[in-house]
């Protein structure tokens, strides 16, 4: 019995030896289950436009690229914000006229150069100044003058268009002995010729009537035709 005794005796001892063992030890928590880190996504973001027409033609060298469904501008005459220069069969003369057997002469000069802006496409503006001289013996005559113009430019084929316009204009003349004044309204509807890429040749009839005239000068009416000579380009 008393073996049995000490047999248990020693177990209790072990016992609690080990309880106490184990409870001097620090406490070990559980590791926390961290979610699986991804590789970062190393793939180009793709363009939010569709991808290219494989059957569309490439662009030629050097040109910008236009956006889709947006026509480039053609620089056709008409388009907005051009700029034309004209000159009329009548805009540079110099007349010089010698009697046969006399010492008397009279000489002439007339420059009248034209302008034109389009504001909007085939729809113009502008005008075009004008000066004349004139003399025989010791007369001399001298004229001033400028007109302002609208026009309406239709296309009737790819080297031929109309370009209709209508001015108002101020002329005053002075000669020896006095002056007068006009206000002419000209109507001019030449057909253009677009030879090469900005420059025409013109032709067609034109109508210019005073509608006031001052120191009883007769009102006059004039009916012709009249080439036209011109160049445009781009200012925007």
């Amino acid at each position: 019995m008393q073996l049995a005794w000490l047999d248990c005796r020693r177990r209790m001892v072990f016992l609690a030896a080990w309880l106490a063992v184990a409870t001097s030890l620090p406490a070990v928590p559980a590791a926390a289950q961290a979610p699986p880190v991804l590789p970062a996504d190393t793939t180009p973001a793709r363009a939010a436009f569709p991808p290219p027409d494989p059957g569309a033609p490439p662009p030629p060298p050097g040109a910008a690229p236009v956006a889709s469904g947006i026509a480039a501008s053609t620089g056709a005459f008409g388009t907005h914000g051009q700029l034309v220069l004209t000159v009329g069969s009548d805009s540079l003369q110099l007349t010089i006229l010698r009697a046969s057997g006399s010492d008397s002469s009279s000489t002439g000069v007339l420059i009248q150069p034209g302008l034109d802006y389009f504001v909007s496409p085939n729809v113009s503006v502008g005008g075009l100044l004008s000066y004349a001289h004139a003399s025989a013996a010791s007369i001399g005559d001298n004229t001033y003058g400028l007109q302002v113009r609208a026009g309406y430019n239709l296309q009737l084929s790819d080297t031929l268009s109309w370009w209709l316009r209508a001015g108002l204009g101020f002329f005053h003349g002075s000669v020896s002995g006095g002056s007068a004044s006009t206000v002419p309204f000209q109507l001019y509807v030449p057909v253009l010729w677009h030879l090469v890429p900005h420059v025409f040749l013109g032709f067609g009839p034109t109508i210019t009537t005073d509608l006031v005239t001052s120191n009883d000068l007769p009102k006059m009416t004039y009916l012709g035709a009249q080439l036209i000579l011109g160049g445009y380009f781009g200012v925007r």
